[in-house]
């Protein structure tokens, strides 16, 4: 086990589970949060649960936490866990003040975020390295006068995956109730995940279930041309998407354009969303694309004008 220094920031209810359960297998980790999750952690510590039988407390004699500022000037690995595009600016902003040179940053976003926050640079003199966490963590909230932080892990998902570059902390980091493997190819891992929600997004965009938009032949369509130009610009950044499970995003283009029963079996997510109302996390995605666009210079009309314009309820 590394003798380093791990610093968790992000999304509370993940950063707090992934936290919480290395501290309990002997890692020394700060969890960098507000202040108001503070005072209820040093009140109450953590409880962790999930499908598989995990219940575990974590009190602040094994979890240290921390304001995130005095976190960070302790962190030899530094742990970002599904950082909004609000959230990103002022973290960054405080790695470059805080966090000590040469410090690593391990940047992974979950299976139900459509976000992966880059930085515009590597803070200076590290190296960031990109992660996917194929399941999600919720805040549980109950009526019991218990004052735990209750953090609930959904699906199983598998391991958590790493980019190689990660070095022995891919390995160190792989703990009992949470498996971290490394990855050759984790930004395919990672847009292979965000894609394989773009037919639930149209869905969600068209106000109707995704079962009901394959047989849809305007909507289906303009599922496929945002695919299309997902793929296009991808490619542009040598970028391979591989979604984690179902036909290579390739077949499924093309089960689109053909329509069918084909789509059931191509697209299995579509069994886990039901219609309803856009939400600011799916379009997000939309967000993602265009933007990646413009970085490589290329236009996304589709994306633009599904951000763009009032398209829901089709």
């Amino acid at each position: 086990m590394s003798e380093g220094h791990i610093v968790v920031l992000g999304a509370p209810a993940l950063a707090g589970f992934c936290a919480g359960l290395w501290a309990a297998s002997g890692h020394r980790v700060t969890w960098g949060t507000a202040p108001q999750t503070q005072a209820q952690f040093e009140r109450g510590g953590l409880r962790l649960t999930d499908p598989s039988g995990l219940d575990a407390r974590i009190g602040p004699d094994v979890l240290d936490c921390l304001p995130v500022r005095d976190a960070l000037r302790c962190a030899d690995l530094l742990v970002l866990l599904d950082l909004d595009e609000l959230e990103a600016a002022t973290v960054w902003s405080e790695i470059a003040s805080n966090a000590p040179v040469g410090t690593m940053v391990l940047n992974v976003t979950s299976a139900t975020s459509a976000n992966c926050v880059l930085p515009p640079d590597p803070p200076t003199g590290g190296q960031m390295v990109l992660g996917l966490a194929p399941w999600s963590v919720n805040q549980h909230v109950e009526g019991s006068q218990d004052e735990a932080l209750w953090m609930h892990r959904y699906g199983a998902g598998g391991p958590m995956s790493v980019a190689e570059e990660a070095g022995i902390w891919a390995r160190d980091l792989s703990v009992p109730c949470l498996d971290v493997k490394a990855q050759s190819d984790i930004s395919g891992l990672i847009w292979g995940s965000k894609l394989a929600r773009l037919l639930p997004l149209c869905s969600s965009l068209a106000g109707i279930a995704p079962r009901a938009l394959l047989q849809d032949r305007m909507w289906r369509n303009l599922c496929a041309d945002l695919l299309e130009e997902a793929l296009a610009v991808l490619r542009k950044t040598g970028i391979r998407p591989k979604p984690a499970r179902g036909l290579p995003l390739s077949l499924r283009l093309r089960a689109l354009r053909v329509g069918g029963l084909l789509n059931t079996l191509a697209w299995p997510e579509v069994s886990m969303v039901q219609g309803g109302p856009a939400k600011g996390a799916d379009l997000s995605l939309l967000q993602d694309l265009s933007n990646l666009g413009a970085r490589v210079g290329m236009a996304m009309p589709v994306s633009a004008s599904l951000l763009q314009a009032d398209v829901r309820g089709g």
